[in-house]
């Protein structure tokens, strides 16, 4: 049974991921209930004036890379913004400091998957039947492929975190700027 939030407005989202339509469908199914989403392939540095557009109304952002980098000015030009999410281990194209100031929790995923550990049943579980195209045979394309997956995983359970959603509620656990632990207080 599908959990519904009928008639509350979803946060705006924008993923920045790329063109896999399986990729995109388990990303709604994990984060559809709580956001409202926008699919986009990842941006290059000339785009960054789609980007900004796009990001006027958003209130979180997961992407591998943002174009230009997130710095006060982009922070100004995208005032609803609460969340980034960064679906590599790479942070350097982020002002934490600016982020910090504009109350814009900022999380990054790790770039391994492990094949063991607590959550390995739910990597493969999430990546199961998912994994396709002309290396899935392969070791090597399959790995690829189920690190990506376990990446995009991370972000949209960081991003239901910083909204408060979510086993992790409000304790995103791969926060970058630790002053903004705990939107809701229990921390202090």
């Amino acid at each position: 049974m599908k959990f519904s939030l009928a008639g509350l407005r979803r946060h705006p989202v924008l993923l920045c991921v790329p063109a896999q339509p399986a990729l995109h469908a388990a990303l709604a199914e994990q984060l559809e209930r709580f956001f409202a989403l926008q699919f986009l392939p990842p941006l290059s540095a000339q785009q960054r004036p789609q980007l900004l557009a796009l990001l006027h109304d958003k209130a979180g952002l997961i992407a591998p890379a943002i174009p230009g980098g997130v710095d006060a000015a982009l922070l100004a030009q995208a005032p609803h913004l609460r969340a980034i999410c960064k679906s590599v281990a790479a942070y350097a194209d982020i002002d934490l400091a600016a982020c910090t100031a504009a109350e814009v929790m900022v999380t990054n995923s790790p770039s391994v998957v492990s094949t063991s550990g607590p959550d390995s049943g739910r990597v493969n579980d999430w990546v199961s039947g998912r994994v396709s195209g002309p290396d899935a045979g392969s070791s090597t394309g399959e790995e690829s492929e189920a690190a990506l997956w376990h990446r995009h995983r991370v972000a949209g359970e960081n991003l239901l975190a910083a909204f408060g959603f979510g086993r992790l509620i409000s304790h995103p656990r791969n926060l970058l700027n630790q002053e903004l632990r705990c939107t809701l207080g229990c921390c202090a």
